[in-house]
């Protein structure tokens, strides 16, 4: 093979695979189909908390709902207190209008506060994939600082990592 030969082959072969590359970068997400997807996370009993997800006609944008989601309190210094919160797109803003999250890529993120659950504005951190059109997966945690859980009961509340998965049914 002459040198020639072997250039146009050592090119023709990097064109061939920046070709495989960019092919798979550039290869479609899932589009999300609107309507509701159910599903679970995975805290445990008894706070095995029920997911609702709601996607846009558009498939651009999702809403949210936790039903409940264990949180756990530290009184006094002590861990001990556990209750039920319901955490919702509606708890994106102060003023707890609906805050649909935007889906890119076909992922959904938010990583803000959170309002209107406990005493004090808390922090939520959530994050999900489409699967497939029909299929959702993600992660989720939400904490509060020092927080009245009761009367003479005040300490800082955290929900601990949590997954997700939902589909529509």
């Amino acid at each position: 093979m002459s040198r020639g030969s072997r250039h146009f082959v050592g090119a023709l072969s990097l064109m061939l695979v920046l070709l495989v590359v960019a092919a798979t970068a550039l290869a479609d997400k899932p589009v999300p189909k609107s309507g509701v997807l159910n599903g679970y996370t995975s805290q445990g009993s008894p706070y095995h908390g029920v997911t609702h997800f709601t996607v846009s006609k558009s498939g651009r944008a999702v809403t949210l709902e936790i039903v409940p989601v264990g949180v756990s309190c530290e009184i006094n210094g002590s861990p001990g207190l556990q209750s039920g919160a319901v955490i919702s797109s509606e708890n994106f803003k102060p003023t707890g209008k609906v805050d649909p999250l935007a889906i890119v890529k076909g992922k959904f993120s938010y990583n803000g506060p959170i309002y209107g659950v406990l005493s004090v504005t808390g922090k939520g951190q959530i994050s999900g994939t489409f699967k497939s059109p029909t299929k959702i997966v993600g992660s989720a945690r939400f904490s509060w600082p020092s927080s009245i859980v009761g009367p003479g009961l005040e300490g800082p509340c955290d929900s601990g990592k949590m997954t997700f998965s939902a589909r529509h049914e």
